[in-house]
């Protein structure tokens, strides 16, 4: 079972530090959503499909910035590599 309260303070230090995945998927700009409601949509796809996007090289760019290939390399070693990011929140 995932934690999803981890993942989702994932997500949102990744989004303030410019991880231009809303635009990737288009949550932007719906007919349905719009602003904050867009944003929640987006985080609870993100959480749902977490596992197609953890490793991307554009997620830990702006995870960790300048040292993410490093920590990327470690992330991927790990047998729970949500709790690897979660002591970077």
């Amino acid at each position: 079972m995932i934690d999803e309260k981890i993942i989702k303070k994932v997500i949102e230090k990744a989004l303030k530090q410019d991880w231009n995945v809303l635009n990737k998927y288009n949550f932007k700009s719906t007919k349905w959503y719009n602003g904050k409601k867009a944003k929640a949509h987006a985080i609870q796809y993100l959480i749902k499909t977490y596992h197609k996007w953890i490793f991307s090289h554009e997620f830990a760019k702006a995870y960790w910035g300048k040292e993410w290939e490093h920590h990327l390399e470690f992330m991927v070693l790990e047998d729970e590599p949500l709790k690897y990011l979660e002591k970077f929140l």
